[in-house]
């Protein structure tokens, strides 16, 4: 089986940087804004939980975008019935 380790790697790794920096970056921003803000546990965890979903997942749609697609097509082919 013959597979490249950066195109199975490289997205992933990306999202997840891209995600975890939102996250970080969110909450610091958040802790500047206000004092009354950053204690409170559930809208710092729920700030970094929104932002670092959303980034990771527009990063991986753009970078595998077509790979998406073609996985889509490929699932609807086989929800159609056969003559």
């Amino acid at each position: 089986m013959d597979y490249s380790a950066r195109r199975l790697f490289l997205a992933p790794l990306l999202a997840l940087a891209a995600g975890s920096a939102a996250a970080l970056g969110g909450q610091w921003l958040i802790c500047r804004a206000g004092p009354a803000v950053c204690p409170n546990d559930w809208l710092t965890g729920a700030l970094k939980g929104l932002l670092f979903a959303a980034l990771f997942a527009s990063t991986l749609w753009v970078l595998e975008r077509r790979a998406a697609v073609e996985m889509l097509s490929q699932l609807r082919d086989l929800r159609q019935p056969r003559p």
